[in-house]
């Protein structure tokens, strides 16, 4: 049994991980959703879980990050979060989630 919400892709195997998700040039580009695509899903996901604040300030973030092989639109892995979900931080850096994603990514190839 699973232990971490979300849903993994069934796109991604052990025996592909090469052709997936360790591919140069970037494996999420070519299977992250349009915002068109993901506009009304975010609005609906927002109401589902009560989230009330300015949807312009919301992300629609994966709860397993695209680069570990999380299912690119699977109800169970995406969820709205406000922005300040993340601590601050510095001008130009990224927030933790996004750093801690890119350098398991990184790692695996």
């Amino acid at each position: 049994m699973a232990r971490t919400p979300g849903a993994v892709s069934p796109a991604v195997t052990q025996a592909n991980l090469k052709s997936t998700i360790c591919r140069k040039g970037r494996y999420t580009s070519g299977t992250r959703l349009s915002t068109f695509v993901t506009g009304r899903e975010k609005t609906l996901n927002a109401a589902s879980h009560g989230y009330k604040d300015r949807m312009g300030d919301a992300e629609y973030d994966h709860l397993i990050s695209l680069q570990l092989g999380g299912d690119p639109n699977d109800y169970r892995s995406l969820r709205v979060e406000p922005a300040d979900s993340d601590p601050p931080v510095a001008a130009g850096e990224q927030p933790a989630r996004n750093t801690a994603a890119n350098s398991m990514d990184d790692a695996a190839r």
